[in-house]
């Protein structure tokens, strides 16, 4: 008994070509797991600013032609964006620092009304 196992013990050996299996069906099921996890909280986080981004919200335009003093009690209510039909761009003739700022945008401005202040001791300094 002790020759047989000597012999089967001297015909083991182990084959350096064969290379070992790469994890096997388990992983392959973690992996796709893992892999639908991420889609589903990629889908679940993404998804509301995709939406805003693609999908804008429709507002209706309306308009107030005439209001008579008989309605002043009538309250109006509306919803929606205040969209300005004119829109001005302002710019000083000579670059400088803002020292003074009389209005906040969105402010109702008249013309030649001063709007802003220049420090003068840029155009004071020596050239």
């Amino acid at each position: 008994m002790s020759n047989t196992l000597s012999s089967d013990l001297a015909s083991l050996k182990i084959d350096r070509e064969v290379k070992p299996r790469q994890g096997g069906p388990l992983r392959a099921i973690l992996l796709v797991l893992l892999l639908v996890g991420l889609g589903a909280a990629a889908y679940v986080i993404g998804r509301p600013y995709l939406e805003a981004s693609m999908f804008k919200t429709t507002v209706a335009v309306t308009e107030i032609s005439l209001v008579s003093p008989a309605q002043a009690s009538i309250e109006l209510t509306s919803s929606g964006y205040v969209v300005p039909q004119v829109r001005s761009q302002v710019g000083a003739r000579i670059p400088g620092r803002i020292a003074k700022l009389y209005v906040k945008e969105g402010d109702r401005v008249e013309a030649g009304k001063v709007l802003i202040e220049l420090e003068r001791a840029d155009q004071l300094a020596p050239v």
